[in-house]
């Protein structure tokens, strides 16, 4: 996974809490039907993919550490 990849999927990973309040905030304040389950199911996918891209930069970060032992091979 390039820098430009990662770098994309955590800065997609750092707006849905943000966006995850909005919504429960805004669906108290203004009575939107089912405003609190969707921000609960942001939140639920932002832990998953969070996990993920944690994953996926341990991998990144052990790929780049062998090619570092390896002399770049």
């Amino acid at each position: 996974m390039s820098n430009k990849t990662f770098d994309t999927l955590r800065f997609i990973q750092s707006l849905i809490i943000p966006l995850a309040t909005l919504i429960s905030l805004l669906s108290e304040r203004w009575g939107f039907s089912y405003g609190i389950e969707l921000a609960f199911a942001l939140t639920a996918f932002n832990e998953f993919f969070g996990i993920m891209v944690d994953n996926w930069r341990k991998a990144y970060n052990n790929e780049k550490k062998e090619l570092e032992q390896n002399g770049g091979r």
